[in-house]
């Protein structure tokens, strides 16, 4: 038998591999294996299986099966097939998505024994359990050298660990002495006799306490508790309860209105029939959409389903996985870019073995090995995080989730309170299902808004306006919380010579270098180029060098002297570097430890502060100058999202939206708050210039590190297409080439073709077929 395999460090397609006659009823697609390839042995996946006698002597052998069950279902390689064609990217850059870190480096894993009873098993395994340690980790490649060669090694691991015999990656021992976490009985075990001692001792006390027993209690009661407290939590025996979390809740969170009942309800059949169809959420901000996600995700959950939830912020997620964990405890997981390698592994293999039935995450979380996914949730379905855009595959994350709903067979429900124009397209035009939550789940008023126009021309000027200088004045006085919202972060914007006006770009990119007081340097903010704050014009050798416009750390200075007693905190990319103090400022501002939070737009989404008053948006018209066809739709969405902060509480809200330029393209009404209408407007302009939902587009980019070299390139490139224009002018147009908004990044030049199709299948066919042709390979 013959397999053909993909590697993540491979070619763009498949190569052929002899399977040995004993591994012949072990592997299957979807399984890693271990092959040789360019002089390596390394992982790759099984994509296919075919029978060739003829062929098959002349191949190389694979070495080695590492899972006893596929690693890849059959639909996430239909996904990885699906994303390899739509987005135009090689298998292999896709395969990445789903084999991250340890997983394709076995050898650096490290193996525990569990406490179960190890009775029925053969010889073998019984010399691999001999070897291993219940409370010591043995490294994966230590345990290999002990037990010598064999072509099943990583097989039988995977087989040990599915009949809960061991753990691979385990982490470090749980600590067991805490006052603010509880554990709970939520499962008696059939065979209690397969249980450690321990593990039968802890269950004994909780079938004695229903309610629960702290672990700082029960640690005093069974000494070294903390190992058997994992290996329950992971065979769903016991669940672990953070007592801070459940003294937190709020009546919206027990309780659904109508409106948020009704759009549960719309859904709630298509999980319980494992049916696909896409909804699309429209609630205005403390709507309690949150809520609505929650009921979903119970259901799935009951019906015996997993479930994926992705939003778009890492600190975002921390509110929503509080109220997952403190309902379904350990079943719930959150994945995103701060976890290690260790740390991912570790989840990853939970979820394979069904210990984790919930995954919050960014779109990253879609390519987690969830199995019998009953319901998608894609929250704040609107923001541009989710797409794709460092490298290949260059995916959109919605859309994506949507494509792996079909996938699965289950319904996705996209929220948001400023949906993106093509989901409100597709709502509009009976694609997609449409409910909404018109009011707040307590009818609370929305805040009013109101324009205000306010220039910086001077370093000096003050970055508030008077009338939103007072604003804070009085909220402080009565007692109530300010948000202030800046999409810059950093000190200054613009750096430039006083005297010849000269401005300081990054030597690798075309782009400004912003000032950080902070660090005491200037930082390009595409590639991280660092330098110390320039003292000598390079221009005109002038020493006068000016700082221009605010980011939120000048917000946050010019605070501290206009407001000397009130508490400040900032949330930007540089706080939220770490997932800890990204938190920790939130955890304060909501707690009231903090009177005005400064953010990015990182606070202008999804957050429930109830004792905001005001929200102020700085510069809020400064995005509409990006070359963007959807800068206004983001820059209208940031603003909604950042007024939907304030007035959640006891205070009625208040909004000031600060522009630099009165005459603004803002299509924000004074007084009041709605996106529909700005949407209804945007679809408009959309279909008469033929943008998305009624078009697609397609970039077709071209980098070099030469600026001469690419722009040849690109226009013998579009001459090359447009002498095949009878292919496909039916159905897609091309523009360009132009150099890229940013020409220049990490010393690459860049240039791009757009192409407008009202087919996507038929334009990818065509580029496909004239990328692959000879004459444009010369």
């Amino acid at each position: 038998m013959i397999a053909e395999l993909f590697f993540t460090s491979g070619p763009p397609h498949t190569l052929s591999y002899r399977i040995e006659q004993e591994d012949s009823r072990a592997i299957g697609v979807g399984c890693r294996v271990i092959a040789p390839l360019r002089g390596k042995l390394l992982v790759g996946v099984v994509w296919a299986l075919r029978d060739d006698p003829e062929t098959e002597s002349g191949l190389k052998a694979i070495k080695e099966v590492l899972d006893y069950r596929p690693f890849l279902s059959s639909e996430q390689i239909e996904f990885a097939e699906w994303m390899s064609k739509y987005y135009y990217a090689p298998i292999p850059s896709v395969l990445r998505l789903f084999l991250p870190g340890y997983h394709t480096t076995p050898d650096r894993m490290t193996v525990v024994r569990s406490e179960m009873d190890a009775g029925g098993i053969d010889q073998t395994d019984r010399e691999y359990l001999e070897e291993l340690s219940t409370t010591r980790p043995t490294k994966v490649k230590t345990l290999r050298s002990k037990l010598g060669s064999s072509s099943d090694f990583y097989r039988r691991l995977d087989m040990l660990e599915y009949k809960g015999l061991i753990h691979i990656g385990a982490s470090s021992r749980m600590k067991s002495a805490s006052a603010s976490v509880k554990a709970r009985l939520i499962a008696v075990p059939d065979r209690i006799t397969s249980l450690g001692w321990k593990q039968k001792r802890i269950v004994s006390l909780l079938q004695a306490s229903p309610q629960g027993i702290k672990l700082q209690a029960l640690s005093k009661r069974v000494r070294g508790v903390g190992q058997s407290l994992q290996r329950l939590v992971e065979r769903n025996i016991i669940e672990l309860i953070s007592l801070d979390a459940s003294a937190s809740h709020s009546p919206q969170e027990l309780i659904l209105n109508r409106e948020q009942m009704d759009a549960a309800e719309a859904v709630r059949p298509y999980v319980a029939n494992s049916e696909f169809d896409v909804f699309l959420l429209h609630g205005v901000t403390g709507s309690g959409k949150t809520e609505v996600y929650v009921r979903l995700i119970w259901d799935a959950i009951e019906k015996g389903k997993s479930a994926l939830l992705l939003q778009p912020e890492i600190a975002l997620s921390e509110q929503i996985y509080s109220k997952l964990r403190e309902r379904f405890g350990e079943r719930v997981c959150r994945l995103h870019s701060g976890l290690t390698d260790a740390e991912r592994f570790r989840t990853f293999r939970k979820i394979r073995l069904g210990q984790i039935r919930v995954v919050i995450g960014p779109r990253s979380a879609m390519f987690s090995p969830l199995r019998d996914i009953g319901i998608v949730i894609v929250d704040e379905e609107h923001d541009h995080s989710y797409k794709q855009s460092g490298s290949a595959p260059y995916y959109q994350g919605r859309d994506a989730a949507v494509m792996l709903a079909r996938i699965c067979g289950c319904p996705v429900l996209l929220g948001s309170a400023t949906p993106s124009a093509e989901s409100w397209g597709n709502a509009r035009n009976g694609k997609y299902k449409l409910l909404t939550v018109a009011a707040r789940w307590d009818d609370k008023e929305l805040p009013e808004i109101r324009l205000i126009g306010h220039q910086t021309e001077r370093p000096s000027d003050s970055p508030l306006s008077w009338y939103l200088a007072e604003r804070i004045t009085d909220c402080l006085d009565n007692g109530a919380q300010v948000v202030l919202f800046l999409n810059r972060r950093g000190f200054s914007p613009t750096v430039k010579c006083k005297n010849c006006r000269h401005t300081f770009h990054c030597p690798n990119c075309d782009i400004g270098l912003v000032f950080h007081k902070g660090r005491n340097q200037v930082l390009c903010h595409l590639c991280g180029y660092s330098a110390s704050v320039p003292k000598v014009c390079p221009e005109c050798g002038g020493v006068s060098i000016g700082y221009y416009g605010a980011g939120t750390q000048k917000i946050e200075e010019f605070l501290k002297k206009a407001y000397p007693d009130a508490k400040l905190g900032r949330l930007d990319q540089d706080v939220a570097a770490s997932v800890k103090a990204a938190a920790d400022v939130l955890n304060n501002f909501r707690k009231g430890k903090t009177d005005i939070l400064i953010g990015t737009q990182m606070v202008a989404k999804g957050f429930n502060f109830p004792n905001v008053k005001l929200v102020g948006i700085l510069s809020a018209d400064s995005s509409l100058s990006i070359p963007d066809f959807r800068a206004a739709e983001r820059t209208h969405a940031l603003i909604y999202q950042a007024a939907g902060r304030a007035g959640r509480g006891k205070f009625k809200g208040e909004v000031v939206v600060q522009v630099e330029c009165e005459d603004a393209p803002l299509f924000i009404e004074e007084g009041e708050i709605g996106f529909a209408s700005f949407l209804d407007k945007e679809l408009t302009r959309r279909e008469q210039l033929g943008y998305p939902p009624f078009k697609h587009l397609i970039l077709l980019r071209l980098r070099s590190g030469s600026a001469r070299r690419v722009e040849e390139a690109a226009f013998e490139i579009q001459k090359r297409i447009t002498n095949q224009r009878k292919e496909y002018e039916s159905f897609m147009t091309i523009f360009g080439p132009s150099p890229a908004p940013f020409f220049k990044v990490k010393n690459n030049y860049r240039w791009r073709l757009m192409i407008k199709t009202s087919s996507v299948s038929s334009s990818l066919k065509f580029m496909n077929r004239f990328l692959n042709d000879k004459m444009t390979r010369s």
